[in-house]
């Protein structure tokens, strides 16, 4: 008979398919320390930041967080230690294009280490265009309906005028007749 044998898997082989979902997703991956220092992210994180991936792991991500944002960071990496936490912030590229995103972050406990913070950044540009898009059509359709309304309360107008018009011709018409 044909001998088979059974070969261990190693934490390595059964991560494997977590790790290629990860690389794959469009969304970007990320895990922090309790300072916001970047331990791991996947290559969308480091297309987001406009910056080389070996160049994001070890960096601090507050300084890619527009400034004005940077107090709802904090505030999310704080609520995140408490049970999770989710916001909107502008992450800024080296070339200084800005990109909004939402973040979803979450604590993972580690034996004996300080907690770590995992993240999902979803990148919101399309989103945010296709909403100014429907807002300025919206804006186009108000501007019409406002500019039907005016024109068909000059014709009201006019109609009323025409109305009076004929009365008094009509009334003029009679008293020419008594007379």
């Amino acid at each position: 008979g044909v001998q088979t044998c059974a070969l261990p898997i190693s934490l390595q082989s059964a991560d494997r398919p977590y790790q290629v979902l990860i690389e794959q997703m469009q969304e970007g991956a990320v895990t922090l320390g309790q300072d916001g220092t970047v331990l791991y992210c996947n290559r969308r994180v480091a297309e987001m930041l406009g910056v080389p991936h070996e160049r994001v792991v070890g960096q601090k991500l507050q300084p890619f967080v527009l400034p004005t944002d940077l107090t709802a960071f904090d505030d999310l990496m704080h609520e995140a230690r408490d049970g999770g936490s989710r916001g909107e912030i502008t992450l800024c590229t080296a070339d200084g294009r800005r990109t909004p995103v939402y973040v979803s972050l979450s604590v993972l406990h580690s034996d004996g280490n300080k907690p770590l913070l995992c993240g999902m950044l979803t990148n919101l540009t399309e989103q945010k265009l296709h909403l100014r898009v429907l807002a300025e059509a919206n804006a186009r359709l108000l501007g019409e309906i406002a500019e039907r309304e005016r024109i068909e309360d000059a014709l009201r107008q006019a109609q009323k005028m025409e109305a009076v018009g004929q009365l008094t011709g009509g009334l003029a018409h009679d008293f020419n007749n008594l007379l």
